[in-house]
């Protein structure tokens, strides 16, 4: 376990509790840990009903996974969560926009983090698009196991499904605290 209690971290303390989490970093010892608690916070949900509802679902799953068949089921949540968040994001960021469809969560997410670039800048804008690409291709890797492609040699592993639990709920925290 990695401790993240020094008091260095106070600083990533979230200041307005009506606007983000009221998430304190060096609260947890896990990063799934501090994950999860942003967003079951209260601001988060109430912001992102509907995207926080299937990213409880995928957490749920991934626990009970014990089998090829769960580890893709959370590997779907995972990618109905995606689009349930950038569809309220799109709702909240660029209402001219129409809601995106599943092929093109990313696009509507970075189409939204682009709308912020004179804020965020370039460095931050370039972390947050190789987040989704690193989504994107952990959840196409899946993704390939679940259409059976003939070329997956590699098995499926419950390793697998956390991964697109954890990074789906990463992405989220990241664009939720960036924005």
């Amino acid at each position: 376990m990695i401790a993240l209690g020094s008091s260095s971290f106070d600083a990533l303390t979230v200041a307005d509790p009506l606007a983000r989490p009221s998430v304190r970093i060096e609260e947890y010892a896990l990063v799934e840990d501090y994950l999860g608690a942003y967003l079951d916070d209260e601001a988060f949900a109430s912001r992102y009903p509907l995207a926080h509802e299937r990213w409880s679902q995928t957490w749920e799953t991934l626990w009970q996974a014990n089998s090829r068949a769960a580890v893709l089921a959370v590997a779907q949540l995972a990618r109905e969560t995606m689009w349930e968040f950038a569809c309220t994001l799109v709702r909240l960021h660029a209402s001219h926009a129409p809601a995106p469809m599943p092929s093109e969560t990313a696009l509507r997410l970075w189409a939204v983090v682009e709308m912020y670039r004179p804020e965020l800048g370039d460095d931050r804008c370039g972390l947050l698009e190789t987040l989704f690409d690193y989504w994107q291709a952990l959840c196409s890797s899946v993704e390939r196991h679940e259409q059976g492609a003939p070329r997956v040699a590699e098995r499926l592993h419950w390793e697998d499904g956390r991964r697109a639990a954890l990074l789906t709920a990463l992405v989220m925290v990241e664009v939720d605290r960036s924005i």
